[in-house]
Protein backbone atom coordinates (compact mmCIF):
# COMPACT_ATOMS: atom_id res chain seq x y z
CA UNK A 1 0.00 0.00 0.00
CA UNK A 2 1.47 3.40 -0.83
CA UNK A 3 0.79 6.39 1.58
CA UNK A 4 0.13 9.76 0.17
CA UNK A 5 3.65 12.20 0.95
CA UNK A 6 2.33 13.53 4.01
CA UNK A 7 1.25 10.13 5.33
CA UNK A 8 4.77 8.95 4.49
CA UNK A 9 6.23 11.97 6.49
CA UNK A 10 4.12 11.32 9.05
CA UNK A 11 5.05 7.72 9.20
CA UNK A 12 8.69 8.22 9.53
CA UNK A 13 8.03 10.91 12.21
CA UNK A 14 6.63 7.98 14.22
CA UNK A 15 8.83 5.61 13.72
CA UNK A 16 11.48 7.88 14.49
CA UNK A 17 9.58 9.26 18.16
CA UNK A 18 9.44 5.35 18.95
CA UNK A 19 13.15 4.47 17.82
CA UNK A 20 14.01 7.35 20.62
CA UNK A 21 11.92 6.16 23.24
CA UNK A 22 13.60 3.03 22.99
CA UNK A 23 16.61 4.11 23.09
CA UNK A 24 15.76 6.42 26.14
CA UNK A 25 14.13 3.24 27.77
CA UNK A 26 17.07 1.33 27.40
CA UNK A 27 19.89 3.93 28.75
CA UNK A 28 17.56 4.48 31.82
CA UNK A 29 17.53 0.45 32.59
CA UNK A 30 21.44 0.53 31.78
CA UNK A 31 23.83 0.08 35.33
CA UNK A 32 25.33 2.54 36.50
CA UNK A 33 28.05 3.23 38.47
CA UNK A 34 28.53 5.87 41.17
CA UNK A 35 31.66 6.79 43.45
CA UNK A 36 30.95 8.81 46.69
CA UNK A 37 33.83 11.06 47.50
CA UNK A 38 34.04 13.40 50.71
CA UNK A 39 30.39 13.45 51.54
CA UNK A 40 31.00 13.43 55.84
CA UNK A 41 27.66 13.16 57.40
CA UNK A 42 25.66 12.87 54.52
CA UNK A 43 26.93 9.79 52.90
CA UNK A 44 24.56 7.59 54.95
CA UNK A 45 21.24 9.27 53.22
CA UNK A 46 23.19 9.78 49.77
CA UNK A 47 23.87 5.99 49.73
CA UNK A 48 19.92 5.39 50.87
CA UNK A 49 19.07 7.56 47.93
CA UNK A 50 21.05 5.93 45.17
CA UNK A 51 20.57 2.61 46.22
CA UNK A 52 17.07 2.57 45.86
CA UNK A 53 17.19 2.15 41.76
CA UNK A 54 18.18 -1.59 41.28
CA UNK A 55 20.51 -0.19 37.99
CA UNK A 56 23.18 1.55 40.25
CA UNK A 57 25.76 0.52 42.23
CA UNK A 58 27.80 2.75 44.62
CA UNK A 59 31.10 2.96 45.83
CA UNK A 60 31.81 4.95 49.04
CA UNK A 61 35.36 6.36 49.11
CA UNK A 62 37.25 7.30 52.26
CA UNK A 63 40.51 8.72 52.82
CA UNK A 64 41.88 8.89 55.97
CA UNK A 65 45.16 11.47 56.63
CA UNK A 66 47.10 10.18 59.65
CA UNK A 67 47.81 13.12 62.59
CA UNK A 68 50.84 13.56 63.75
Amino acid sequence: MQLCGICAVVDDAMSRARERQKARIALREKDKKVLLLGAGYVSAPVVDYLTRDKHISVTVGKSQIPLR
